[in-house]
């Protein structure tokens, strides 16, 4: 935690630590303002999911409480992303008419567990959910990660 805490602090940002209780409205703060308050539950998995990888399990608090029941999480093959986030989902040509707009847009609800390196995002205009590899990211409210240029693979 302390290193976290370093970490906001050298890029100049404010912090606060919010108590056990509050971890779902800290969620929520995150979630574009645009997302649809009746669709909150589809953010409880995560916050579940993240809650448990920050706390230490009661059988060994050697591991996480998610570690314990459900093994490594592999960041990896499962990314994580701020949920509520507004996206665009690339519809591929096949998934579209011809003339059709390329992306959808959407909101990143968790990850699509067994799925590899796939999201799923609620999509309000057919009131569904959506699982695809391929989207776009516009938070409102969270700065999302970036590489730097001595950061990339070439």
């Amino acid at each position: 935690m302390a290193d976290l805490i370093w970490e906001i602090k050298a890029k100049g940002m404010d912090y606060q630590i919010a108590s056990p209780g509050d971890h779902f409205i800290a969620v929520l703060y995150g979630a574009d303002s645009g997302f649809p308050a009746k669709q909150w539950d589809r953010l409880i998995k995560q916050a579940v999911m993240t809650l448990n990888m920050c706390r230490p399990s009661r059988i060994n608090p050697k591991l996480s409480a998610y570690q314990q029941v459900w093994g490594n999480f592999d960041f990896n093959k499962t990314p994580l992303a701020p949920p509520g986030c507004k996206v665009v989902v690339h519809e591929r040509a096949m998934e579209r008419e011809a003339w059709a707009c390329h992306g959808i847009v959407g909101y990143y609800i968790g990850p699509a567990m067994k799925h590899y390196r796939n999201y799923n995002s609620y999509i309000p205009e057919t009131r569904g959910v959506l699982t695809t590899n391929t989207l776009e990211f516009f938070p409102d409210k969270v700065d999302m990660p970036t590489q730097q240029r001595h950061q990339l693979i070439d």
